[in-house]
């Protein structure tokens, strides 16, 4: 496997076992204690304190210095000797002359004592697969996980070439192992790792870092589909980034909370975002070793007063939560991911949820044409985009146009997210209030309440004030109630208060949320013609299972995931030119997935 050169390894030491004794020097930063314990525990390693004197041997606070020592002949440990003794028994039995006569082994034995430690190692490992059988249920997969772990980790503790123990044995002893058997490779953030921690926590760590390459194997998929750049994959960038942390427990007005009540899952796009604002904040593109630590410590913090598990007197346990409008999310803004039903699900289900959030237009100068309907599937509309967008554009402006100015908003949003200066509630405030911030917000209004967003339709605010429209509908020509699907980036203006507790929200009935920036062309689901009734006339539809494909049926539909196909009066396919984007099938629909 290393014929071809790698770095520091000379050819005269390949293929070849180690003929003197080997140790890794800790003398630098140091180990933990409890790393310390463990290596004290591992049968073939024995730790050696640097003196207290001179340099001392406390690198740092908790922290220990020396040296690591692999198997000695003549201080193999009780259990290493047992399964030397019980694989073979002629070596074992000079390697108790040795201890007995207290003499130093020749060169010839140590290689001997090596060959036959890692040789046990293998046939152990062969024995204990055999056992499991066919790797056909989750449960047989992690049995089979943790075995290749503990081979990798003893055949590293052994240390049985003269060079590239580490790198050769995640290689052979793991990766090959474990892709041998139709499992990923073990993408691991720490690798070192092997040596400090117990055989229970590495194993753990082998088992989430083949979860890391399956979200690195599904997000690059996502990425040759969608003509993203490949190198922007936070997966690629960030594989330590937390994947779960603490958050609290709040109940329906009250002011009390269960600290570290439950744990949430961190989507690394917000962890990347976070590393950016803090990168910008710094005034440079690097962060230092030290720096990540402390910015890794703060995200946690940052996580924690943005995520709040709440209980709501009717709508039961929910998570409430602050999302930055992230690099990926930015990425595929606007993309028209419709064109692909793997792109489109993805993106749906990674920054959406089903829910169905409303905004209304009514006209009282002219009726709306179907031309326009259909073109809020595919591009940017006026009607969903926040008062400072609108305010830049005008009926001459591109769609990249009416996108930068929509970044622009995405970036304000995400330093006051960042920042947590009280600006983002102030903007919140006065986007819901018409404060002074109303006119330059970034947001847009839409309700959770259908009600709300029919009402709008019909012209409150327009036409008269809100509650007082109904009889002047003779005024108006147009009535369409658009529904789109809620981006994690938009702000739920009845929750707020859970994870702001100095905002105040005087429109609880409406259910707002604020849209950030604009709404996706993608996320539309419905655009709903309303007469002067409030009888819904005519309901164009997304159809989910081929999203470039706009279903027109009469009245009104309850359940736009499930569509009554005998309903459907016609099917318009938008106009953008399909890809014929042919994805790429590395591990995805392997069943270990589901426990991703």
């Amino acid at each position: 496997m290393m014929k071809d050169g790698i770095e520091s390894v000379r050819e005269d030491q390949l293929g070849s076992v180690r003929k003197e004794y080997w140790y890794g020097n800790e003398m630098g930063s140091g180990i933990s204690e409890q790393a310390l314990k463990n290596i004290e525990y591992n049968p073939y390693l024995t730790f050696e304190k640097a003196p207290a004197e001179g340099m001392g041997y406390m690198a740092e606070e908790g922290k220990v210095r020396g040296k690591i020592h692999y198997p000695q002949v003549e201080k193999l440990s009780d259990t290493a000797k047992e399964r030397l003794e019980a694989f073979a028994p002629e070596t074992a039995a000079k390697v108790k002359k040795i201890q007995e006569r207290n003499v130093k082994a020749t060169p010839e034995l140590i290689e001997e004592v090596v060959r036959k430690l890692s040789e046990e190692r293998f046939d152990f490992f062969a024995k204990e697969r055999e056992k499991i059988g066919a790797i056909d249920t989750i449960e047989k997969a992690e049995e089979y996980i943790e075995l290749v772990a503990q081979l990798q980790r003893d055949i590293v503790s052994i240390h049985p070439t003269p060079n590239g123990n580490g790198r050769t044995s995640r290689v052979f002893a793991l990766n090959y192992a474990l892709m041998k058997e139709g499992l990923p490779p073990a993408r691991l953030a720490f690798p070192s790792n092997d040596l400090y921690m117990s055989d229970e926590e590495w194993a753990q760590q082998v088992k989430e870092g083949i979860l890391n390459t399956i979200r690195l194997y599904k997000d690059l998929n996502y990425r040759v589909s969608s003509g993203i750049p490949l190198e922007g994959s936070p997966q690629l960038a960030f594989p330590s980034a937390p994947k779960f942390t603490d958050i609290d427990y709040k109940k329906y007005s009250s002011p009390d909370k269960i600290e570290d009540y439950t744990n949430a899952a961190v989507d690394i796009g917000q962890y990347a975002q976070y590393l950016e604002q803090a990168k910008a904040l710094n005034g440079n593109t690097r962060i230092t070793k030290e720096q990540l630590a402390k910015i890794n410590k703060d995200f946690e913090e940052f996580f924690k007063k943005n995520n709040i598990f709440y209980r709501h007197k009717k709508e039961g346990d929910q998570l409430v939560s602050l999302n930055f409008a992230d690099t990926d999310f930015r990425t595929s803004f606007g993309s028209r991911s419709y064109r692909s039903k793997e792109t489109y699900d993805y993106k749906m289900d990674r920054w959406y949820s089903e829910d169905i959030v409303w905004r209304g237009l009514s006209r009282k100068n002219q009726e709306i044409q179907e031309e326009e309907i259909i073109g809020m599937f595919e591009s940017f509309h006026t009607q969903i985009l926040s008062n400072n967008v609108v305010r830049k554009v005008n009926g001459n402006s591109s769609q990249q146009q009416i996108r930068d100015a929509i970044f622009t908003d995405f970036k304000q949003y995400n330093d006051d997210l960042y920042s947590q200066n009280g600006k983002l509630v102030q903007m919140a405030k006065d986007h819901s209030e018409t404060g002074p911030l109303y006119g330059q917000s970034y947001g847009y209004s839409t309700s959770k309440n259908r009600t709300v967003g029919k009402a709008f339709a019909m012209g409150a605010m327009v036409i008269a004030e809100y509650g007082q429209h109904h009889e002047l509908q003779h005024l108006l020509k147009s009535r369409v109630l658009i529904g789109m699907r809620r981006a994690k980036k938009d702000v739920d203006l009845g929750r707020l208060k859970q994870v702001r507790n100095d905002f105040s929200y005087m429109y609880g009935r409406q259910q707002e949320v604020m849209g950030i920036g604009g709404a996706d062309p993608d996320s539309v689901m419905t655009v709903q013609l309303i007469d002067e009734e409030g009888k819904t006339i005519k309901t164009y539809v997304r159809d989910v299972n081929d999203p470039k494909r706009i279903l027109l049926l009469d009245g009104d539909v309850e359940d736009f995931y499930n569509i009554d196909e005998s309903k459907i009066e016609k099917v318009i396919e938008l106009t953008s030119d399909d890809p014929n984007i042919q994805l790429i099938s590395m591990f995805i629909d392997l069943e270990f997935q589901a426990t991703a």
